[in-house]
């Protein structure tokens, strides 16, 4: 991607959204239009699919309820994917069913696709796609929290999310990246920062951080494993004093629930709005852009 990493956001909502009908929504439930810019019907908010990231092209973060029908629907081509990184076991952020689609319209002759999640995330997603889906159709790469790993040249570093999830030793992550290019954070599904968290992403710059908003309101009982726009507020302007946000950085508020903010749905400033299929560049040497 030449200077920068172009960043692709596949889904966008929290798992309260209804994906039974999510292939039929096409045309202006997600081009949206004067009248109604959130998409769909004068007066309805715009369908987001499970939230989905697409990186560089070529890393796509979590694959959940709607995640390869939104790689469909937004042109992206399964075969061009490298690897798929899940940040937890929750079927809106890692679905068999829509992984097997994915490595299904990869075709036969794609190289295998890198899988990376916490050991029992991969264990389960394994038992569900059956012990013979493999067949050198994907690798399996075991990530830890505070454990760095190499990817594609990017130094990533798995981070600990102030989240829960019933599977029995599951540490739910976000995710660091530091790269030539640029540097992001993507700290979905999470509340308040763990202090383990803010130690490791240190004091350089960020150029994407892409908060949990799941909730708008203050006082809602999910504050405990998820933000509201309070929290993303009192964090951000703690980045800002210590450097790591700037003036430049891209602060995308993402993971929407339907039913936890009121519409139209709207990013106070200096944050901007998360929505299905929007379109960021992010490099080093000039500020992101839409």
């Amino acid at each position: 991607m030449g200077e920068g990493i172009e960043v692709l956001f596949c889904g966008t909502g929290a798992a309260d959204w209804d994906w039974e009908n999510y292939d039929g929504c096409t045309g202006a439930a997600f081009r949206g239009s004067r009248r109604n810019p959130a998409g769909g019907r004068s007066g309805a908010p715009a369908m987001r699919g499970s939230c989905s990231t697409l990186f560089d092209g070529r890393v796509l973060i979590d694959c959940g309820t709607t995640g390869f029908r939104a790689l469909v629907r937004w042109g992206v081509d399964p075969r061009k994917l490298r690897e798929v990184w899940f940040t937890h076991s929750h079927p809106d952020h890692c679905s068999p069913t829509e992984v097997g689609a994915l490595l299904d319209a990869r075709g036969p002759g794609a190289a295998a696709l890198v899988l990376r999640g916490t050991p029992p995330l991969l264990d389960r997603l394994v038992a569900s796609l059956g012990k013979s889906s493999g067949m050198g159709r994907f690798v399996l790469r075991p990530i830890e929290p505070l454990v760095p790993f190499r990817s594609r040249g990017w130094l990533a570093t798995p981070l600990p999310a102030n989240h829960l999830t019933p599977v029995p030793g599951e540490r739910p992550v976000h995710f660091l990246v530091r790269a030539p290019q640029a540097s992001f954070l993507y700290a979905l599904d999470g509340a308040w920062m763990t202090a383990a968290a803010r130690r490791a992403i240190g004091s350089a710059p960020l150029d994407l951080v892409v908060w949990d908003a799941t909730v708008e309101s203050p006082g809602d009982w999910r504050m405990f494993e998820h933000n509201d726009l309070g929290m993303v507020r009192a964090m951000t302007a703690r980045l800002a004093k210590d450097g790591v946000v700037r003036k430049d950085t891209a602060l995308v508020l993402d993971h929407v629930a339907r039913t936890l903010w009121r519409a139209p749905v709207r990013a106070p400033r200096p944050f901007r709005m998360a929505r299905d299929g929007m379109r960021l560049a992010i490099g080093a040497r000039g500020r992101p852009h839409a």
